[in-house]
């Protein structure tokens, strides 16, 4: 689900934003926060891969996740501080019915759950995964592997996402 407490800014509105993710050469992606204690602006350091996740946000319980060229923060809105050391990489996002979201960073899967509590797959695969979706509870999924040179499929039971990923056999 899409933030409601932050959004996307084009400036910096007057605010002193807080700074998030080193500074490099990339203007950073500025995100405006609602917070109970006072609305704040943060800066974020862009990735440095071109994932197609350009800026993306999404609530997860008390937390807003912001995807910066593939950079996924972890942001607790009211302490306005990271809570989960950033994750690089992120090219896909698959939200949930319950409100949390697993990430894909083309190797493993990183679900942050409502209380969010981070979990991250058994690798999964070397060379990317697409697909994602989630059925009746089980993350299904592609996984490539440079060694096979082709897509096999997989799947995750949500409730075993710090587990292994079961492949399928395809026909």
């Amino acid at each position: 689900m899409a933030s409601q407490r932050a959004r996307i800014l084009a400036a910096a509105d007057g605010s002193l934003p807080i700074p998030f993710g080193a500074s490099g050469t990339r203007e950073a992606l500025l995100i405006g926060f609602v917070a109970a204690g006072g609305n704040w602006v943060g800066s974020f350091a862009r990735g440095t891969t071109d994932t197609g996740l350009d800026a993306a946000l999404h609530d997860v319980g008390p937390i807003t996740v912001v995807i910066a060229s593939g950079t996924a923060y972890f942001v607790d809105r009211e302490a306005q501080l990271l809570v989960h050391a950033a994750l690089p990489g992120i090219d896909a996002v698959l939200t949930h019915a319950d409100g949390s979201l697993t990430l894909s960073d083309g190797s493993f899967l990183h679900t942050i759950a409502r209380d969010c509590g981070v979990t991250r797959s058994a690798r999964i695969a070397w060379n990317g995964i697409r697909a994602l979706c989630e059925i009746d509870g089980v993350i299904h999924g592609e996984a490539y592997s440079a060694r096979d040179r082709g897509w096999s499929e997989f799947q995750l039971p949500r409730a075993d996402n710090a587990g292994q990923a079961k492949r399928v056999p395809t026909a």
